[in-house]
C-alpha cells in the first residue's frame, strides 16, 4: 500500500471502495441511508435545530436541552421529587403528580383521626362515665361496668356468707339449747337428774316387777344384788282377782347379811291376802310372797346404797 506525505484536494468526492478507514489512526465516521451524523461538522449547529428545536447546540459545539421543552420539563419533575419533603405532604401542596401522594393522605388523615380519638379519651372523667355522655368510642367502658358489678356482687356475697354463719351460730347455739333442755327432761323421767347436794340415780333406783302364784306356795316377789343395795321400801300387792291387799315394807341387811323387815300400812278388802317376807339367798336380797289363794304379786319401790 502506497504512502503519501502530502495534503491533497478531490473536488468531485472520494470513493472507497472497503467498508472501513482511518484518518491519523482515528476510525473514518461513515453512514447509511438514514443517518445523519451533525456535530463537530461545518453547519452542525443549524442542522440540529432544524432535527428538533428540543436540542441546542452551544459555542463549544456541546448538545443541551431546550429549556421550554417537554424534556426539559421531565428532568424538572425529576427534581420537584426529589425535593419534595414531609412539608410538601403536611401543606397539602400541588405536587399531585408524586404517585404515592394518596396513599401519604390516607396515611396522614389516619394519624390525624388517631390523634383526635387519643385527645378524646384522655379528656374523659369519672364525671363523663357517670353522666351517661355520648363518648362511646370509650372502649372500656363496659369492662369498668362489668368491674364495678362484679364487685358489688363480691360484696352482697360476703355479706351472704356472713349472715349465712352467724345463723348457723344461732342454730347451734338452739341446738345446743334444745339439747341441755331436752337431756334435762330425760332426767327427770328417768329420776337421773343431778341435783346440787346429790346425784338419786347414784344412791337410789326405782323398780317394779310382777309375778304369780298358787295359792300357799311361797314365790320371790323381787330379788337384787346386796352388793348395789343394802336397804329398800316397796308397796306389796297381792291380788286373787276377788280380793286384793296391799301393804307397805321397809327391808335392811347389815355387813353380815342379816335382814330386817317391817310390813306396815296393811289394807285389804277381805282379811290377810298373804304373808311377805325378806331373806338373803347367795349374792341377792330377796322379797318373799306366800298368798293364801292363786294370786298375782306386783312390787314397786326404792331401793337404796
Amino acid at each position: 500500500m502506497a504512502t503519501v506525505a502530502k495534503n491533497f484536494r478531490i473536488k468531485s468526492g472520494l470513493v472507497v471502495e472497503g467498508s472501513t478507514g482511518t484518518i491519523n489512526g482515528q476510525n473514518i465516521l461513515t453512514e447509511t441511508g438514514g443517518d445523519t451524523y451533525i456535530l463537530n461538522l461545518v453547519g452542525g449547529a443549524t442542522l440540529v435545530k432544524s432535527v428538533s428545536s428540543d436540542f441546542a447546540v452551544d459555542g463549544s459545539g456541546n448538545l443541551t436541552i431546550n429549556g421550554s421543552s417537554d424534556l426539559a420539563r421531565t428532568g424538572d419533575i425529576t427534581t420537584a421529587v426529589n425535593n419534595l419533603d414531609t412539608d410538601d405532604i403536611e401543606e397539602g401542596g400541588s405536587n399531585l403528580y408524586f404517585t404515592n401522594q394518596r396513599a401519604l393522605d390516607a396515611t396522614s388523615a389516619a394519624y390525624e383521626a388517631a390523634g383526635s380519638v387519643t385527645s378524646a379519651i384522655n379528656a374523659l372523667d369519672t364525671d363523663d362515665i357517670e353522666e351517661g355522655v355520648t363518648n362511646q368510642y370509650f372502649t372500656n367502658q363496659r369492662a369498668l361496668d362489668a368491674t364495678s358489678s362484679a364487685y358489688d356482687a363480691y360484696g352482697a356475697a360476703a355479706t351472704a356468707q356472713s349472715n349465712a354463719e352467724d345463723y348457723a351460730d344461732g342454730l347451734a347455739s338452739n341446738y345446743d339449747a334444745a339439747g341441755t333442755a331436752a337431756g334435762l327432761v330425760d332426767d327427770l323421767k328417768d329420776g337421773t337428774t343431778a341435783f346440787t347436794e346429790i346425784n338419786v340415780n347414784s344412791e337410789a333406783k326405782q323398780i317394779a316387777a310382777t309375778s304369780s302364784s298358787l295359792g300357799s306356795v311361797v314365790v320371790t316377789a323381787y330379788e337384787w344384788p346386796k352388793s348395789a343395795y343394802r336397804s329398800g321400801k316397796f308397796l306389796v300387792k297381792i291380788d286373787n282377782a276377788t280380793h286384793n291387799e296391799i301393804s307397805e315394807i321397809l327391808v335392811t341387811l347389815d355387813s353380815s347379811d342379816n335382814v330386817a323387815i317391817t310390813e306396815y300400812a296393811i289394807v285389804g278388802t277381805n282379811g290377810s291376802r298373804g304373808t311377805v317376807t325378806a331373806d338373803v339367798s347367795g349374792s341377792n336380797v330377796r322379797i318373799r310372797v306366800n298368798p293364801v289363794n292363786d294370786s298375782t304379786i306386783k312390787v314397786t319401790g326404792t331401793l337404796l346404797k
